[in-house]
């Protein structure tokens, strides 16, 4: 039975994007969040595989108290799924609302290997609170859609994001884990996606992932905007913050915002 992969990611980091990628690999169960805080949200991610799941784990009928009893121990979980899929590597993703410091020291070491993904902070944070405003998550074009930029918030946000990825890192670097950090720019930028997610595998110690499904998957962008300045209703309020702490390069939504990662971990 192969071990898990890790995929630490946050909200409108792409990783929607990367567990479909990683799905197109014929020996690849990829997961969304069966760690979610919407108790059937983690039933809908788990799928045909949740009657196996609740009855090999002794799971409660009631979505709640099922979700509950799943993250306190996130290590029966991913056990679980791994021994559904003996052939299969299987990948999960996790993100900082799902799982405190004390559960993800049960999750990680159960893993063979963690991929960080990293986008652009900034325009991540606007994504977010415009979906948090308009409740629009997918399947509808949010490009005319401009919500204010608050510093405060923003700076939790990353302070969020950051921590959550630094601490799970952690973890895994003191069980001698790899740690790979993948840029979604990176992904996007690609002309050919699969080797770059083949070799960000390969990185972390997945090797036979067969082959890829090309044509299953392919980039869906929900804004089109590229400044995110036009992603604001208070512009010059947001391009004075940046200048004064020289993160103007985080107006463009390719730069995937590294420097802010480097500052706080």
């Amino acid at each position: 039975m192969k071990k898990p992969l890790l995929v630490v990611a946050h909200a409108r980091s792409g990783s929607t994007y990367l567990c479909q990628l990683l799905a197109a690999f014929t020996r690849v169960r990829a997961y969304l969040e069966v760690f979610h805080a919407d108790p059937e949200r983690m039933v809908a991610f788990l799928g045909e595989d949740w009657p196996l799941v609740q009855e090999r784990l002794g799971l409660d009928d009631d979505p709640a108290a099922a979700r509950n009893a799943v993250c306190d121990q996130p290590d029966r979980l991913v056990g679980c799924l791994a021994a559904l899929h003996p052939d299969a590597t299987v990948s999960l993703k996790i993100f900082p609302s799902h799982l405190d410091e004390r559960r993800l020291a049960l999750l990680v070491p159960r893993c063979q290997g963690l991929i960080m993904l990293r986008r652009n902070l900034l325009h991540t944070y606007i994504s977010r609170t415009i979906a948090l405003t308009t409740g629009i998550w997918s399947g509808a074009d949010t490009s005319r859609c401009r919500v204010r930029f608050v510093p405060e918030h923003f700076e939790r946000h990353v302070a969020w994001v950051v921590r959550f990825q630094a601490a799970t890192g952690a973890i895994a670097r003191s069980h001698g884990l790899p740690v790979e950090w993948l840029g979604y720019a990176t992904l996007c930028q690609a002309g050919d996606a699969e080797p770059v997610v083949r070799r960000m595998l390969e990185a972390v110690g997945v090797v036979d992932v067969g082959d890829f499904r090309r044509g299953s998957v392919g980039i869906t962008r929900q804004d089109r905007r590229d400044s995110a300045l036009d992603k604001v209703v208070n512009a010059d309020e947001l391009r004075e913050y940046l200048a004064v702490r020289g993160l103007t390069c985080l107006l463009d939504s390719a730069d995937d915002g590294a420097i802010l990662y480097d500052r706080l971990t």
